[in-house]
This record gives structure tokens, C-alpha cells and sequence, in this order.
């Protein structure tokens, strides 16, 4: 399996599996850098790069991706609201 043709499925199929991972999962932003860099790694494997490379681009554009939406998350969840759970919600 050293093929780019035969890569090119599984590093799809892997993007999808990680955008509906953080679909179920909404507001972490923690799958979908995944997705972003199994998508470019397809990309790159349309293009005919070979499997050493997709993977290095993979986990370099998935972990930049993540550093660049962990302050994005951060902000979100210290703005969201906190409405508390069960007899909490009640107060005030």
C-alpha cells in the first residue's frame, strides 16, 4: 500500500471520519485540525506526491492548524454562558 492512488482514498475516508468526529462534538475544535490535514494530504496525493511526503504534510498542517484554533477555542468556551445544570439554573 506505498501507492498515492491507494492513499488518496484512505486519507479521505480519514478527513471524513474526523469532520463527522468533530461534528458530534461541537465547539472543541480538536478533530477538525485532523480533517484539514487529512484533506491536504489527499490533496496531495491526487497530485501524485509520494505516501512519506502526505504524511509529513499531515501531521505538519495538523498540528498548525491546531496551534492556530486552540486560542479560537479558548476564547469561545471563557465567553460562553454558563447557565449551570439541574436546581443551579434556578438561581438568580
Amino acid at each position: 500500500m506505498d501507492s498515492p492512488e491507494q492513499w488518496r482514498w484512505v486519507w479521505i475516508v480519514t478527513a471524513a471520519v474526523f469532520a463527522v468526529g468533530e461534528m458530534s462534538t461541537p465547539g472543541s475544535f480538536f478533530m477538525a485540525p485532523f480533517a484539514v490535514g487529512a484533506l491536504v494530504a489527499a490533496a496531495l496525493s491526487f497530485a501524485g506526491v509520494s505516501v512519506a511526503a502526505s504524511w509529513v504534510v499531515c501531521i505538519v498542517v495538523s498540528i498548525g492548524t491546531l496551534a492556530a484554533m486552540r486560542p479560537l477555542a479558548r476564547r469561545l468556551d471563557r465567553d460562553a454562558l454558563d447557565h449551570g445544570v439541574g436546581a443551579r439554573r434556578l438561581t438568580g
